[in-house]
């Protein structure tokens, strides 16, 4: 008589199934649950633009659009263009950051964060030169 049994063969099966659907199903399901904030920075200065998800992220991307111009600059986790000012960092809790490094005028525009089906952006304002104020001194009083 056979024994009844779970055989190897039917706990490697299930095994593999589960392992499968643990992979493949968070990406389906990712959300953007906090949009990034627009940033104005100063040229030649470092910035990041944060963008935040509930899912790990395997399939994660960032594009900027500029004047008539659409640039992919990374896709599913890879660089898509040749300039290493530019880096994405995508942690466990969900992070999917940008950040430029020395900033420059061509850098403005709308930024895009996208992972799967779900998309949130940012404006990025470069700033040529700090913004000044003067403060007009009155010698006494009655000056008004």
């Amino acid at each position: 008589m056979k024994p009844t049994g779970v055989t190897t063969r039917m706990l490697l099966f299930l095994l593999s199934t589960v392992i499968k659907m643990l992979f493949f199903l968070p990406l389906s399901l990712t959300k953007l649950i906090t949009r990034p904030s627009n940033v104005a920075v100063v040229a030649g200065n470092d910035v990041i633009i944060r963008c935040f998800s509930d899912q790990v992220h395997w399939n994660s991307s960032w594009v900027r659009f500029a004047e008539d111009s659409r640039v992919k600059l990374f896709r599913g986790g890879r660089r898509m263009i040749d300039e290493d000012r530019f880096k994405m960092d995508v942690t466990v809790r969900g992070r999917l950051d940008l950040s430029v490094r020395r900033t420059r005028v061509e850098d403005a525009g709308l930024y895009v964060c996208s992972d799967g089906e779900q998309r949130a952006s940012a404006h990025l304002l470069i700033v040529t030169s700090p913004p000044t104020c003067s403060v007009n001194m009155l010698s006494s009083p009655g000056e008004l």
